[in-house]
């Protein structure tokens, strides 16, 4: 009885000792093929994936009037939105202002939170919107000129960490924005207006 228990114990730990090889074979014969021979590809995938890019908004040109008194311009605003309540009380803390979700910040803000960008960086967004100060009685005037007043994007790339977190130091701009063309009214124009 003593003797089939044994040659039990053998047979069983031969099979655990042979799927454990198996294991091994078939792990190290992986390892090896995706460290040389795929490597490159996984190289160019990590790159990618590391890499972000984004437009950098042109502003819209002014539209003046005959003497060259400002009529409509654009002004650059940011809303500060957060998805969780932990991540709207340190942007308060910080800011030391009662601030809601997807409040309008200060550009002298932003650069107070930029810690909390970072380590935040799934928690809280900045969202950026050109605003157009006017009077809208010039909304048609904003059609007819717009390839005028239109400017053109700009690109910037920047690296994120593994949380997607930017890499200090990592940001380039690929491709600078060019704001829009002023435009100045005719008398005519400026008359249609009154």
């Amino acid at each position: 009885m003593e003797d089939s228990a044994r040659k039990i114990f053998r047979r069983n730990s031969g099979w655990v000792v042979c799927l454990f090889l198996f294991w091994a074979i078939i792990s190290g014969a992986t390892l090896f093929y995706f460290s040389i021979f795929q490597r490159e590809q996984l190289c160019e995938k990590s790159r990618q994936t590391a890499w972000r890019q984004g437009d950098l908004p042109a502003l819209r040109g002014n539209i003046l009037a005959s003497d060259g008194r400002v009529l409509v311009s654009s002004e650059i605003e940011f809303f500060l939105f957060w998805k969780t309540d932990r991540a709207g009380d340190n942007v308060k803390k910080v800011l030391l202002r009662d601030l809601k979700n997807g409040g309008k910040l200060f550009p002298e803000e932003l650069a107070k939170l930029e810690p909390l960008l970072q380590q935040n960086p799934f928690a809280l967004k900045i969202e950026m919107k050109e605003v157009r100060n006017g009077s809208p009685a010039v909304e048609a005037l904003e059609k007819k000129y717009d390839s005028v007043l239109a400017g053109k994007n700009g690109s910037f790339v920047v690296m994120l960490d593994r949380y997607g977190r930017r890499v200090p130091g990592t940001l380039k701009v690929i491709r600078q924005q060019v704001p829009g063309k002023s435009v100045r009214l005719s008398p005519e124009e400026e008359k249609e207006l009154q």
